[in-house]
């Protein structure tokens, strides 16, 4: 009878001890729910504020150059939200190298300024220029530039039914536009590295060859021909200091045309969002602001996207 209810009382042990066993697995698996939840939870909710902070900023940013007019090329600005602080630093896009317009003696120069040699740096700024459709390899034949109108009737483009169009799309040049400056991955010769070196000095807003060396970097000025560290450095220090414009100008000693004080529609925002308690967040946005609309966004950059990896 002793051992019959030892058997009895180790069975029902066994019986706990597997029942808290799946107790154990059940509380583990429901912790892992709930705190993936609440991890999603807090991430959505970061960059629910990470874009709310984005869109304040833009805002702020624009509504502070139709404040202040025509004149204004570089400003700060500042607003107070609820538990953080929003900051603005306004600088138009002619303070940069335009993929776009920028001439090839220009392009040599800013790889020769980051370290390339004279042969290579000039080889690459030839890709650029070859890229965007400046040499006879980028004429398009006709049925790529069909392909190109998206297959369009040509009368749709001013030639009359049944007129022949080839003579017509011959005369239409090949041109590609760099939408970001990311894209210069695509042109042979650039690695990563590279255009990570050079992502700061460049823009696709600026809308002209030229940059207004008043609001220009340092290195966008060592690309400019003819400019040295010693010519560079010379001009800041007398630009920040009470010299007139024409004699800075002067001491840059580089080539007047390619340089224009007028304004760019192009505008860079770079965003600084410092809550109360918590982590600083950085972004930057360029927008175009002309015309009838309050500004228009060309592409974003936040913290992990800045530069490109």
């Amino acid at each position: 009878m002793a051992v019959t209810d030892r058997s009895r009382s180790g069975s029902a042990l066994l019986v706990v001890l597997i029942m808290l066993g799946v107790i154990a697995v059940l509380a583990a698996a429901v912790a892992r729910s709930v705190s993936g939840a609440a991890l999603e939870l807090s991430t959505a909710r970061t960059a629910e504020q990470t874009d709310s902070d984005l869109r304040a900023g833009i805002e702020l940013g624009a509504a502070a150059i139709h404040k202040l007019g025509d004149d204004m090329r570089s400003a700060d600005a500042a607003i107070d939200l609820a538990g953080r602080r929003i900051t603005v630093r306004i600088t138009n896009e002619r303070a940069r190298i335009d993929l776009n317009r920028a001439k090839i003696d220009v392009l040599t120069g800013l790889l020769k300024s980051n370290g390339l040699d004279d042969n290579e740096a000039a080889s690459l700024a030839a890709n650029v220029v070859e890229w965007r459709g400046g040499g006879a390899a980028e004429k398009p034949t006709n049925s790529e530039s069909n392909q190109r109108l998206g297959g369009l009737p040509q009368s749709t483009f001013g030639a009359p039914p049944g007129s022949q169009p080839a003579l017509a799309v011959k005369q239409m040049p090949s041109v590609r536009f760099f939408a970001h400056p990311v894209q210069l991955l695509s042109v042979p010769g650039f690695s990563k590295t590279l255009v990570k070196q050079l992502f700061p000095a460049l823009t696709v807003a600026n809308g002209d060859n030229r940059i207004n060396p008043f609001i220009a970097g340092p290195d966008v000025l060592n690309a400019l021909p003819d400019a040295s560290s010693s010519k560079v450095d010379a001009f800041i220090e007398a630009r920040d200091g009470n010299v007139s414009r024409e004699t800075a100008t002067e001491l840059l000693g580089v080539n007047k045309d390619l340089l224009s004080e007028d304004r760019a529609s192009g505008w860079r925002f770079q965003i600084t969002s410092t809550p109360h308690a918590g982590r600083v967040r950085r972004s930057e946005a360029i927008v175009t602001v002309d015309g009838d609309e309050p500004y228009r966004v060309l592409y974003v950059l936040d913290e992990t996207t800045l530069y490109p990896r």
